[in-house]
């Protein structure tokens, strides 16, 4: 039961913000903000927390989960309406990071995310 899981997850995220356990942020935001708390809160929020656990997980050495976070924060940001030209620079931005960090399956995603919102923008639904 989604709902279920809201309440459970929310309440494991206020136990991580009173215990300061910074090292679990992108797991927990990947799977919170990238597949439960979009059908209950605004996208805006899911997308700023999604980038939080991006950050998080870059400084914490935990690329891997920090880059699905991205990804997620990339497709809340397309559904919640946010301008195209803007996510298509932050885009580049990740792929950019991803030459770093050689992760040839985030690059093929992030590839697939940069032709969907060029051709969104091309469409003139930007």
């Amino acid at each position: 039961n989604a709902v279920l899981c809201y309440h459970i997850v929310k309440n494991a995220l206020s136990l991580r913000e009173r215990f300061g356990v910074t090292a679990q942020v992108p797991e927990l935001y990947s799977s919170f903000y990238g597949r439960i708390a979009w059908r209950f809160e605004p996208f805006h929020v899911c997308e700023v927390n999604l980038r939080r656990g991006f950050e998080t997980g870059l400084s914490t050495g935990n690329s891997d989960v920090g880059l699905h976070c991205a990804l997620h924060a990339v497709k809340t940001g397309v559904i919640s309406g946010t301008n195209l030209r803007s996510t298509l620079k932050e885009i580049d931005y990740y792929l950019h990071l991803l030459k770093t960090y050689k992760n040839a399956n985030m690059k093929n995603l992030f590839l697939h995310s940069r032709e969907t919102v060029s051709l969104l923008i091309d469409n003139g639904e930007a």
